[in-house]
């Protein structure tokens, strides 16, 4: 009974721990997303989208196919600058929600919008499985 006692004792020790470097890791992903989208290109996003991907975008729902061809696709305007500011990162082992603001520029063009991210971690990788943007009246 002493060594359940001590097993239990030490999981709610560790708990808080786990839940920050968990947090920590979701607000990385939130960055390297970032700098892939800014990027372009698919190479470098392709492996943050799960294979189940979904966004929805001002009413807009895409599947992780087409929004990798909007990634790849030539004519898309630059971002020249983008940077999200999470409000609020949520938890529940390998399922993590990110909320926050991501304010963007494409050239003289500058807009800020509303996410909700979904990630779910797979082999010890968070992936982004579902993702809502939508714009934010100034």
């Amino acid at each position: 009974m002493k060594i359940v006692s001590l097993l239990f004792a030490g999981l709610f020790l560790f708990a808080p721990h786990a839940r920050a470097d968990d947090e920590a890791a979701v607000r990385a992903f939130v960055d390297a997303y970032d700098r892939a989208y800014q990027a372009g290109g698919t190479q470098a996003i392709e492996t943050l989208l799960a294979d189940d991907y979904r966004v929805v975008v001002e009413g807009e729902v895409k599947d992780r196919a087409a929004a990798l061809a909007e990634f790849a696709a030539t004519d898309r305007p630059a971002i020249t600058s983008m940077s999200s500011t999470i409000d609020r990162v949520h938890v529940a082992g390998d399922l993590a929600v990110a909320v926050g603001r991501i304010e963007w520029a494409q050239n003289a063009k500058k807009g800020s919008e509303h996410f909700t991210l979904v990630l779910r971690r797979e082999a010890g990788r968070w992936q982004a499985v579902d993702e809502h943007v939508s714009d934010i009246d100034e």
